[in-house]
């Protein structure tokens, strides 16, 4: 069975500000990942399986959600991430990183449950 697949990108920067207070229910280790500038890549894959016609088959559909994550060095300035941020080519550079990984794995699910994945693309579509 084959399949179209389609995805979905999200980028989102988390730059923690000074005025965060901290919850009683964060520990250490969270506190000290909250401070990091952080940058999420959040990728949603769906395959939508299809006939021979290339008509979708009803009901025959796999999709997945992965979720990556990148801390910047403690030494960068959240003045010069917030800058770099707004530029598509900047968060390319994270699209790139996050979705070859993804894509390899949803491939991977796709075939373990018997499907021809062979055709899927491992890079940016």
């Amino acid at each position: 069975m084959r399949f179209r697949l389609e995805r979905q990108i999200a980028v989102e920067f988390q730059i923690p500000t000074e005025s965060e207070e901290i919850s009683s229910s964060e520990t250490m280790s969270d506190v000290t990942h909250r401070d990091v500038i952080r940058c999420f890549v959040d990728i949603d894959l769906t395959a939508q399986f299809v006939d021979m016609d290339e008509k979708p088959v009803d009901g025959v559909i796999a999709s997945a959600t992965y979720r990556a994550s990148f801390g910047f060095n403690d030494d960068v300035q959240a003045s010069e991430v917030t800058l770099a941020a707004e530029s598509e080519p900047y968060q390319y550079l994270f699209v790139a990183q996050a979705f070859p990984l993804a894509a390899q794995h949803f491939k991977g699910q796709l075939a373990s449950m018997g499907m021809n994945s062979k055709e899927m693309p491992l890079g940016i579509m």
